[in-house]
């Protein structure tokens, strides 16, 4: 932890870190997973440094000095803000205006305006929408979960006309739960494309596609990919955060308010009401 955010490995000299918005989100989502109550965490510090890293058009960079720009470094910042409970970090209508700009004419999401559709920040765009209060102020939601439902082909793609990969079994389905469209998400096809990418030859874990090497990445989204499908002994997932809804329950946000003042509740889905 130094200097109002926290940075990646300590390997080397820490006289020249600079703390990290990525890495900050996931020091603080990992100490709740823990339990830890972010009493030690020095959270005026870590507000204040989102202040500095958000840039005019509203969107975040990673680092102070400057970096690249795009929705996954504004979902930490509004997940950040959530998990403290403190939304005086940064301009919250500059970060929607931003939020509300990055949508393709494909109705998926890009990293920037303009930008190729893709699962990671489609999801990053959803889940700090919801965090704000404002996800049903996104136009063309239509078009956004047409989008997100073609997206599997078996397992999940990131992208139009690409293989499916494992990760994306949280990036989209994880996307879809935030919508409140988790049972749109078909199980079977689900189970066995996981299943088949479980490298049990390489001594376990699960690789990004079938027969390659385990990483865990891949072998942690697959796991929440058996959470999103309701696998037998899987918790279940608040996809929101990245969280089980167990560790959610337990954190120092349960209650947490999103940025409208409203505490934030999961969307039920709504394929078994239609």
């Amino acid at each position: 932890f130094i200097g109002g955010g926290f940075t990646g490995p300590v390997e080397f000299d820490t006289r020249y870190h600079e703390s990290h918005i990525t890495m900050t989100y996931s020091a603080l989502i990992t100490l709740a997973i823990l339990g830890d109550d972010f009493s030690r965490v020095n959270k005026r510090a870590v507000i204040n440094n989102l202040r500095r890293l958000q840039n005019e058009d509203g969107s975040f960079r990673a680092v102070g000095f400057g970096s690249e720009t795009d929705a996954r470094f504004l979902f930490c910042a509004v997940a950040i803000s959530f998990m403290l409970q403190d939304w005086s970090g940064f301009n919250i209508e500059k970060a929607k205006s931003f939020a509300l700009s990055v949508q393709s004419h494909d109705g998926g999401i890009g990293l920037l305006p303009g930008q190729e559709s893709h699962g990671g920040p489609t999801y990053c765009i959803c889940a700090a929408l919801a965090l704000l209060g404002s996800l049903d102020e996104y136009p063309g939601r239509d078009y956004l979960e047409r989008f997100l439902i073609n997206r599997q082909i078996g397992g999940f793609n990131g992208r139009i006309n690409k293989p499916p990969d494992t990760c994306y079994t949280f990036w989209v389905g994880g996307a879809l739960q935030v919508l409140g469209m988790q049972d749109f998400i078909d199980p079977d096809s689900t189970r066995e494309f996981l299943l088949r990418c479980e490298a049990s030859k390489y001594g376990g874990g699960f690789s990004k596609v079938p027969d390659s090497f385990p990483d865990p990445l891949h072998a942690h989204f697959s796991i929440c990919g058996f959470s999103l499908i309701k696998e037998p002994g899987f918790l279940p997932l608040i996809s929101v955060l990245g969280m089980t809804s167990r560790a959610f329950q337990e954190s120092p946000f349960c209650d947490g308010k999103c940025a409208n003042g409203n505490v934030y509740t999961p969307k039920r889905s709504l394929a078994l009401e239609e």
